[in-house]
């Protein structure tokens, strides 16, 4: 996130906003969806592509798998000047496509 950090035109993009992201149980990113836009259309477009990065995670282990196909988690994510970036991770949904 910070050796990253949002810009635009050479200048770092400040704000926060809210994603849904959806991983499926091999780990691999199946959406992101903006809940909460920072009304900075580039600094979103970032901030998804950051998040999409971060994948593939772990798959799920077998427990998890006979409770859902998918986990889904609200993540908050905060880009400012004096901390840089910030994800604050709700608890993940767990779904079934």
């Amino acid at each position: 996130g910070t050796r990253h950090f949002p810009r635009q035109r050479g200048q770092a993009l400040y704000g926060s906003l809210t994603l849904i992201l959806t991983v499926d149980a091999q780990g691999q990113m199946v959406q992101i969806e903006t809940v909460q836009s920072s009304g900075i259309a580039e600094l979103d477009r970032q901030a998804r592509a950051i998040a999409n990065a971060a994948a593939p995670f772990g798959e799920f282990s077998d427990d998890i798998k006979r409770q859902a196909d998918r986990l889904a988690w609200v993540v908050r994510f905060t880009f400012s000047a004096e901390s840089g970036l910030q994800t604050q991770w709700f608890e993940p949904t767990p779904t079934r496509p």
